[in-house]
């Protein structure tokens, strides 16, 4: 599934802001039909309160 003009590309966005393709955008339209009326639950927590990875301590 390539969405993004730079995805078509091989290029990665990153922090960039891009629009969607047209079937990006008709991807998305499906999405939204499928998801509607789906309840989400969202949890979240500092990351700055765990533990360091292993790697990182040697």
């Amino acid at each position: 599934m390539r969405d993004m003009a730079w995805t078509e590309s091989g290029q990665h966005t990153g922090r960039t802001d891009l629009s969607l393709t047209p079937g990006g955008e008709r991807n998305a339209k499906q999405l939204e039909e499928r998801l509607k009326g789906t309840m989400f639950t969202v949890h979240s927590f500092s990351l700055a309160k765990l533990p360091p990875p292993t790697g990182w301590l040697s």
